[in-house]
């Protein structure tokens, strides 16, 4: 898990895509997110939390090859990065 500190709104903005664009389960606190890099699919679990901070909790990678859980925090960092810049879609 890696939390990242976001402007009040930074953080407004990215929580309005996430209830908008973003699918969740009732009772869950966290938001799955698609993205797609290169042709390989990924699924990112997302969590807005308190004081303008977001947390990513883990990355699914999806290949033909079979499915890779990433929790590497500097991974991690890189994929909410390119969220946070790309948008949710």
């Amino acid at each position: 898990m890696l939390i990242r500190d976001l402007t009040q709104n930074q953080y407004k903005q990215f929580c309005e895509e996430l209830s908008q664009k973003a699918r969740t389960d009732s009772l869950d606190t966290s938001y799955t997110v698609d993205m797609q890099i290169n042709g390989i699919e990924y699924i990112l679990k997302v969590q807005p939390e308190r004081r303008n901070k977001v947390a990513i909790l883990q990355v699914l990678r999806i290949g033909k090859d079979g499915h890779e859980l990433i929790i590497r925090n500097h991974l991690l960092a890189a994929f909410l990065e390119l969220l946070l810049y790309q948008g949710v879609r």
